[in-house]
């Protein structure tokens, strides 16, 4: 499945992502307003018409209202979602109705993914009633655990498979680019996979053209790094600030981790001025900009196979063949190395 990356995945690469095979999902983001997610639904549905819905909704600020429930049960209402995703947290419940954010999917209809970062939230996930679980690994790019908090995706998918996830699928979440990273997957158990990085470094995907093209250039797993250091500085202008364990982003290394990065106190002292203080004037500048020196350029560790910006659909395609290809050789591999008549 295609991840639902905030300001990224937009109504037409979740329609290129489902007409290629796989799972295309709508971020919805903070579901502050329903305007811009109806212009994604709209562009979605012209698409790709026949294809499920999938929408990936982020727990902390969409349920953080009796509004915010209210917008969600709304869009659940008129859009009938095949699926839908939580994360950050996954799990919520209506103060006001005792509902789970889970109870009101299924009431209308919808199969319910959880993205989870640890066996602990995998329980709750799983006691929930949710239909699938995903193992969100250190590795991936984007808001996730705290470094100091957070798994590999290979340990943790295991953990879900084995202590909690024995009825419902598990899909593995983080650093996965190509068909070695699918076929990887399926040998841990997992049912499947998210793609995230690679299906920002696409032609369907929104966000400025200067910042995929950094994903593109990226040399290697050495160039990511997961860090608090951008929330920190984007936490103290925004309305909405991630909250902790979320507040840590994988993403390119560059000026501002470079300088920042392991002097967390100093970058608090640099921030007290708030919103308007340098700093904060000078990153958003860079956000807008596009400017990958400066702003994050979210990302998993599996960016440095990442060589070209291709249609989303020819992606899915490539990495599916990929995959197909390489399980179908492992017998072949097993016999050549180990023998017909050895165990």
């Amino acid at each position: 499945m295609g991840a639902p990356m905030a300001g990224v995945s937009g109504g037409k690469l979740a329609a290129a992502t489902c007409q290629a095979g796989a799972l295309g999902f709508i971020a919805a983001g903070h579901l502050m307003e329903l305007e811009s997610l109806e212009q994604e639904l709209t562009a979605f549905r012209q698409e790709a018409p026949t294809s499920p819905l999938c929408i990936g909704f982020i727990g902390y600020s969409t349920f953080g209202t009796d509004e915010g429930w209210e917008r969600y049960e709304r869009v659940l209402r008129k859009h009938k979602p095949a699926v839908v995703q939580f994360f950050a947290p996954a799990i919520h419940t209506q103060q006001s109705t005792g509902r789970s954010n889970v109870d009101v999917a299924h009431h209308h209809a919808a199969l319910v993914l959880a993205q989870v970062g640890s066996v602990q939230d995998g329980l709750a996930a799983a006691n929930a009633s949710v239909n699938g679980l995903i193992a969100q690994g250190s590795e991936a790019g984007g808001h996730g655990l705290r470094r100091e908090m957070g798994s590999a995706g290979s340990t943790l998918a295991r953990d879900l498979i084995r202590k909690v996830a024995q009825d419902i699928p598990v899909l593995l979440a983080g650093g996965i680019v190509d068909g070695y990273g699918v076929a990887s997957a399926l040998a841990l158990g997992c049912d499947g996979v998210v793609l995230g990085t690679r299906l920002w470094a696409s032609e369907e995907a929104l966000g400025h053209e200067s910042l995929k093209r950094a994903l593109v250039d990226a040399e290697s797993t050495d160039s990511v790094q997961r860090t608090t250091v951008f929330d920190q500085i984007q936490n103290t202008s925004s309305s909405i600030p991630w909250p902790e364990p979320f507040d840590s982003l994988g993403a390119l290394r560059n000026e501002t981790t470079a300088k920042w990065d392991g002097r967390m106190n100093e970058l608090s002292e640099e921030l007290s001025t708030g919103s308007q203080s340098t700093l904060c004037t000078i990153y958003r500048e860079a956000q807008q900009e596009g400017n990958g020196q400066i702003a994050a350029v979210l990302c998993g560790e599996g960016v440095g196979a990442i060589d070209s910006i291709k249609s989303a659909y020819d992606i899915v395609k490539k990495i599916n063949e990929e995959s197909v290809g390489i399980v179908r050789r492992m017998p072949k591999m097993l016999l050549d190395n180990c023998g017909e008549n050895r165990t």
